[in-house]
């Protein structure tokens, strides 16, 4: 590689980098020509997968020039990370306010119906998490730290589940991190579970996931908490 190219590679990391800066900035977040961007790349890899969608296909979705895409995305993959990033935020902040109010079944009910909501509005992301992690070390970080602090979350959410009797403990070897691990899982595939089960050429809304994370979630209710949730 001769200088020229090496100048060449330089710039166009530096410009990269300038260009995640700009995005990650908060007055970025709040522009609105990238939340059209943004909400034209959500509606294209929902509906069509990551991999068949261009960022000229963005772009023309979103009534822009391909030009403007490029001053607020370097290219298609930070446009995916941009999404998984704010995926992972809603999330938290989801959680957030959960651990705001009190520990009863209202609330939590409340809380799946809303995690549901908001996979469903990411759903390409429940939908191809591993292969995305698996194409970018530096979104796969973000992802993994965002995970433990969830799951830790959700741990301490359900010890106040069983502090208000709503939850009982499991009966060891099992623990309480197995349970929110149980519930976890069927709670991100469940997406991944519709793709495969539903016919493709289904129409409507999928049906909600709040079903089998019951089914995993009421041999450990209590008494009191199976009258409170048939009575909602």
């Amino acid at each position: 590689m001769d200088s020229s190219d090496l100048g060449t590679v330089r710039s166009r990391a530096g410009a990269a980098h300038r260009v995640r800066a700009h995005r990650r900035s908060g007055t970025a977040a709040t522009n609105p020509t990238r939340r059209r961007i943004v909400e034209a790349a959500l509606a294209l890899f929902n509906e069509q997968g990551t991999a068949r969608v261009t960022t000229n296909h963005v772009a023309a979705a979103a009534g822009l020039s391909p030009g403007n895409l490029y001053y607020w995305f370097c290219d298609k993959q930070d446009l995916v990370r941009a999404l998984v990033e704010q995926w992972l935020a809603d999330s938290e902040r989801y959680w957030e306010e959960a651990h705001e109010r009190p520990a009863d079944v209202l609330a939590f009910w409340d809380d799946l119906g809303r995690t549901a909501d908001l996979d469903h509005r990411y759903r390409f992301v429940t939908r191809e998490l591993l292969a995305l992690l698996h194409d970018d070390a530096e979104l796969a970080d973000t992802v993994r730290t965002s995970y433990r602090r969830r799951v830790a979350a959700q741990v301490s959410y359900a010890r106040r589940l069983v502090t208000a009797g709503v939850l009982q403990w499991p009966t060891p070897p099992r623990t309480l991190d197995d349970l929110v691990t149980a519930l976890w899982l069927v709670a991100e595939h469940w997406p991944a579970h519709q793709a495969l089960a539903r016919d493709g050429a289904a129409t409507g809304p999928a049906p909600s996931g709040v079903r089998p994370l019951l089914a995993v979630l009421t041999p450990y209710l209590t008494e009191q908490g199976l009258r409170a949730f048939e009575a909602l």
